[in-house]
């Protein structure tokens, strides 16, 4: 009798096992890498590479949602991106406006250089646009029928505006 009872919870605890390898596995596949945290990590964790000539620069490009497109400007982008090493980073906080954009503000140690590294903080975006996450790099990236449903976004793009020192679209690379 003892034997018998002991099979049925060993078959008992091994169905609880895969239910929940199960369940991690739909939740890795069908939730977190369709979120916006997901896709902010695989674009920043592409720049840690110090192997830039391996680098899928076309990858990390269509990953990101810019409003000015020119020829010359994308190549300078690219070229950017080419070259830009990200040491490590932190997301310092999360903050979901809606289902389709999440405000990120991120503090990385970056360089151009692979020597000279510089601790910087910015705020992303992860915009849904198409059924895709993408990364709009500043408040200037963000599409304007987002961006106007959101007054703190149209007072941060504002003071964008009054900060000389804060370049916009097309003036630097990273957020360009």
């Amino acid at each position: 009798m003892k034997i018998e009872n002991l099979k049925k919870s060993k078959i008992f605890y091994i169905i609880i096992f895969i239910v929940i390898i199960v369940f991690g596995i739909t939740y890795y596949f069908n939730y977190y890498k369709n979120s916006p945290t997901y896709r902010v990590n695989t674009f920043l964790n592409s720049f840690k590479s110090n192997i830039q000539q391996q680098r899928d620069v076309d990858g990390i490009f269509d990953m990101i949602y810019f409003k000015v497109h020119s020829p010359q400007l994308d190549e300078n982008r690219k070229d950017g991106y080419k070259h830009l090493i990200i040491e490590n980073y932190d997301i310092l906080y999360k903050k979901k406006l809606e289902s389709d954009i999440y405000a990120f503000k991120i503090s990385m140690n970056e360089s151009y250089d692979g020597k000279n590294f510089e601790n910087n903080v910015y705020d992303i975006f992860t915009i849904k646009q198409y059924n895709k996450w993408f990364i709009a790099l500043g408040v200037h990236n963000v599409p304007d029928d987002i961006l106007e449903k959101y007054e703190d976004l149209q007072k941060m793009l504002e003071e964008e505006k009054k900060d000389d020192t804060i370049l916009l679209p097309g003036e630097f690379v990273l957020g360009g």
